[in-house]
């Protein structure tokens, strides 16, 4: 849809210039699209831009993908509201710790992409009958 960025010609794609496109490949009656992304350099995403947890949620995995085999790493804004399993690889464990905002980021070649991830109660409220007893908890500092 944008010939200026990228050509098809015999089922070949050129990239021609940073941008993004979708080509179409039709065959009788079916059809399939992609969108092709054109850049000079290195492509970083992340599976996810933000994530809600709570303290004693299980972890989750962030992912980040290169377009060009670049090494990535991963870093914290602030350390205490999660723990990273490691902060090397396309793969990252993310474990909730403590109340707060923290932003995740992955970095490629110069190139950063994000994930803010805010960590909360694992309860918001509590309902008891007279003479229950029940734990909350605002996790760990």
């Amino acid at each position: 849809s944008e010939p200026d960025v990228a050509s098809v010609e015999n089922g070949v794609v050129t990239a021609k210039a940073e941008g993004k496109t979708t080509i179409t490949a039709k065959a009788g009656d079916k059809s399939v699209t992609c969108e092709i992304t054109v850049a000079d350099g290195t492509i970083l995403e992340i599976s996810d831009s933000s994530k809600e947890v709570a303290v004693g949620d299980a972890a989750f995995t962030l992912t980040a993908t290169v377009n060009d085999g670049s090494s990535i790493s991963w870093e914290l804004s602030e350390e205490g509201i999660v723990s990273l399993d490691t902060t090397e690889g396309g793969t990252v464990k993310v474990t909730p710790q403590s109340i707060g905002t923290v932003t995740v980021t992955a970095s490629a070649n110069n190139k950063t992409a994000a994930c803010t991830v805010s960590v909360g109660l694992s309860m918001s409220s509590v309902k008891l009958a007279v003479g229950e007893k029940a734990t909350v908890s605002a996790g760990s500092a």
